[in-house]
């Protein structure tokens, strides 16, 4: 039974600066990870709704001293009741923030040149470039958002089969999402193109592919009617000549190396890849 493990501030990760050094480094020579690459530590915690809050609860201690100072029992009686409401929510948001803080302090995810090395419950797990399964999610929350209001989501298969999963609460997630995407599509695309080439059939659990097929369960369609794949809004559609729906519409998030996925449709549908002649 595979395990799921979530990172990047969703739990509790080793403590004591030297030895997580020493089990990073560690693991990554044991795997033959090869060069490092970067670091990444946690995201800090945004103080700027705790100064909204206090400024707010300022202000209505004020309104309420007026209120009572000058005979408004109303306006003090009102002003009084936000205070201990935006007072009440400021109280929870610095205790949340807090355990956010002693949670991540050693949260930490490091990249190498063919793999990544992260912390989950205080043990390095290793995941290889070239034997991972990577399903990602990027979610806009807002329109014309900031980096703070992008969900970043990267599940990975570790070095054993388990389930690990990146999250936007390690800082610059729009940096290491892309390399770790870029890396495990350099180190797994040439293989898969080997594979396609020697008439073998490739999964992409919703998805599979031949050099001339492509399918999605028990229906299928030539690479020669395929008039197009169309990645928009966070879906993949793929377009048959003469139908009118796609033979198949689905979430890149249920893709697994989507990236793979892609590249390799790309080349099939620009005649790089094996057709029939």
């Amino acid at each position: 039974m595979i395990g799921e493990q979530e990172y990047g501030g969703q739990r509790e990760v080793v403590t004591g600066h030297p030895d997580r050094e020493f089990g990073v480094r560690g693991a990554a020579a044991r795997a033959d990870l090869g060069r490092h690459r970067a670091t990444y530590l946690a995201v800090e915690p945004s103080t700027r709704r705790l100064v909204i809050e206090a400024v707010g609860v300022l202000f209505f201690a004020v309104v309420t001293v007026i209120g009572f100072a000058t005979g408004a029992d109303i306006l003090a009686i009102l002003g009084l009741a936000i205070m201990g409401v935006v007072g009440g929510r400021l109280l929870f948001d610095l205790l949340r923030s807090g355990y956010v803080i002693i949670r991540n302090r050693t949260a930490r995810l490091d990249l190498y040149e063919y793999g990544l090395i992260v912390i989950v419950r205080g043990t390095p797990r290793i995941i290889r470039y070239d034997t991972t399964t990577l399903k990602r999610s990027i979610v806009q929350l807002v329109n014309n958002p900031a980096p703070e209001q992008v969900s970043h989501s990267y599940t990975l298969t570790d070095s054993v089969g388990d389930l690990i999963v990146l999250r936007h609460t390690i800082a610059h997630p729009a940096e290491w999402g892309p390399a770790i995407d870029s890396a495990v599509t350099a180190a797994q695309l040439p293989r898969s193109i080997e594979v396609l080439g020697a008439g073998g059939r490739l999964d992409f659990e919703h998805f599979w592919m031949t050099s001339t097929r492509i399918g999605a369960g028990k229906r299928s369609a030539a690479w020669l009617q395929v008039t197009d794949v169309e990645v928009s809004r966070g879906w993949v559609r793929i377009h048959v000549a003469g139908q009118s729906a796609p033979l198949e519409s689905l979430p890149v998030s249920l893709i697994p190396n989507f990236t793979v996925f892609l590249r390799l449709a790309e080349r099939i549908r620009a005649g790089c890849g094996p057709l029939p002649s």
